[in-house]
């Protein structure tokens, strides 16, 4: 449940950084100690008898592709794709520090904006999570980059390795396809 939540607030910060508000309008997250939870997710997918909260694959909810494709644009299924892509490669633990840790021009994250740890559960605005995937995906200098969960960037700026922007999220995407797939050579 914890990496499915991190997941889609991915997923939806993208389509707000790439404008696509309408096919994901009325979604909210609140900020939550782990990270940011969609409250209706949360309650349709929590199991009280399982501790851990696991998401069967076979819940109702996955097994209509077609029906979504109908629903989305092309344009949000790429999108979401390519969150998957990337962000589906961290563990729970790396993405709770990803969207606690992250930072974009010294700029703290949404959550880390909203969340208070005397009162959790603060709904965390729409605008500032779009206008911080805005820079972190979509940005005007073409400059996306690897999520910090993925590498050690610490260990690049000590050993003096450039650390690679890319255009955007989708060529990221296909960075990391190829990286998979050189390695299976």
């Amino acid at each position: 449940m914890l990496k499915f939540q991190k997941l889609a607030y991915y997923c939806f910060g993208a389509a707000l950084a790439y404008d696509l508000d309408n096919e994901v309008n009325g979604i909210e997250f609140e900020a939550w100690k782990y990270g940011p939870v969609n409250r209706k997710v949360y309650d349709l997918f929590k199991n009280p008898n399982d501790p851990y909260y696991k998401i069967d694959s076979t819940h109702h909810v996955f097994n209509d592709g077609n029906e979504k494709s109908k629903i989305f644009s092309k344009q949000l299924i790429e999108l979401i794709s390519a969150i998957v892509d990337i962000y589906g490669r961290l563990s729970p633990r790396s993405l709770v520090n990803e969207t606690h840790e992250e930072k974009i021009e010294d700029q703290d994250n949404p959550w880390k904006k909203t969340y208070h740890s005397e009162k959790e559960h603060n709904l965390i605005d729409n605008m500032l999570i779009k206008h911080f995937f805005k820079k972190k995906f979509n940005n005007e200098e073409q400059k996306t980059f690897l999520p910090l969960g993925l590498f050690d960037y610490n260990s690049f700026l000590l050993d003096n390795i450039p650390i690679v922007a890319f255009k955007d999220i989708f060529e990221v995407a296909h960075y990391l396809n190829q990286e998979i797939n050189m390695l299976k050579l």
